[in-house]
């Protein structure tokens, strides 16, 4: 179509219907996901009524796993039906809402190398929502240096959750890490269509890159109970090396 998908589709009265994530399931590789017809899927949607009319929430709650960052649902479970990737829009972003779609040609001052397209976000927006991040919100995820809260791409230990921080999805098709922390020009910039982008060596700024360790206080205790449990009883085992033994008859 020469463009990118809208933010979102608008009835006649510019109130928004559907989703980008909706109007993309018919161009989805198949074999991506096997067990879903993905365009039987879109075709079961009424794109004419609103997202949350009672007939599209009922096909809503099939949610397609690309939806979902894996971390958020481990395979084997089924994803619920919020989404981890959304757009960012809003005036200078390049999705511009109000069913408006945006072409490569948009880009050529910053490049299509240096402007986020998507971005990870644990949010509560349900995949098929005509919903995303505005500029603010996005900035102010990407600034964050990790309160871990709301843990992002992250890895699940007995003792320790690693949380390090958002991937984005560049214009140009690449996917990048950018971590917690991202100063706030050149978060600014990546979201900005027509700034001119930041340096060409951004992403290897490893002050960039920031993993959050957020310990997990149970686990922590239940090990030291255990090893006190299993540690106590050893100086006196060495004190008393015969105790509780019955000695043979002399």
């Amino acid at each position: 179509f020469g463009s990118f998908p809208p933010a979102h589709t608008v009835d006649a009265d510019g109130r928004p219907l559907h989703s980008w994530r909706v109007l993309l399931l018919p161009y989805i590789d198949p074999e991506i996901l096997p067990d879903i017809d993905l365009r039987q899927l879109y075709d079961e949607f009424r794109l004419d009524d609103p997202w949350d009319s009672p007939h599209n929430l009922e096909i809503a709650k099939t949610t397609p796993s690309i939806y979902v960052c894996p971390s958020r649902a481990p395979p084997g479970e089924k994803p619920e039906d919020r989404t981890s990737y959304v757009a960012i829009v809003g005036d200078g972003a390049l999705w511009s809402g109000g069913g408006m779609a945006t072409t490569i040609h948009d880009l050529l001052r910053n490049g299509s190398a240096r402007n986020i397209l998507l971005l990870e976000s644990y949010s509560a927006i349900a995949w098929t929502e005509p919903r995303d991040l505005s500029f603010d919100e996005a900035l102010a995820q990407l600034t964050d240096p990790g309160s871990g809260e709301d843990l992002l791409h992250a890895d699940r230990g007995y003792l320790c959750d690693y949380d390090y921080g958002p991937h984005v999805l560049l214009a140009d098709g690449s996917v990048r890490h950018l971590g917690h922390g991202t100063d706030s020009e050149t978060a600014s910039s990546l979201l900005q269509i027509n700034d001119g982008g930041p340096d060409q060596d951004w992403a290897s700024n490893d002050d960039a890159i920031g993993t959050v360790n957020i310990p997990r206080y149970g686990n922590w205790i239940r090990l030291a109970v255990f090893l006190l449990v299993a540690i106590l009883p050893l100086p006196w085992v060495w004190s008393y090396p015969t105790s509780g033994r019955n000695d043979p008859e002399p």
